[in-house]
């Protein structure tokens, strides 16, 4: 399970970045993209795994354009209460991980 690691390693980073980060939750989601989206969800079990493939929906779904792919375009126009969920579930999904750690460790 060494991937759950890195996971909790990125996700830990994105978290700190979340919350002490310039601007409001849409610059501090749009600072962490490229860490989140690029997050392999393969390792994870089925909730987890879906709860980042959510995350990673919601912070690009807009992102594809007629005239090519703009990243960022999603953070850009959504509204802070929306990136407020987004930065709350990326928060819940790094807790998540840090008890399957835990209880990984604990069957050892």
């Amino acid at each position: 399970m060494a991937s759950i690691h890195y996971l909790n390693e990125k996700l830990s980073d994105a978290v700190y970045k979340l919350a002490t980060g310039a601007g409001d939750v849409r610059s501090r989601l749009y600072s962490i993209l490229d860490k989140i989206i690029i997050l392999p969800e393969y390792s994870l079990p089925t909730d987890l795994k879906d709860e980042l493939l959510w995350i990673k929906n919601k912070l690009t779904e807009k992102d594809k354009t007629q005239y090519g792919n703009d990243r960022g375009r999603t953070i850009r126009r959504m509204k802070n209460s929306t990136g407020s969920k987004i930065a709350e579930r990326i928060v819940d999904l790094q807790s998540r991980i840090c008890d399957l750690i835990e209880e990984e460790d604990e069957t050892k």
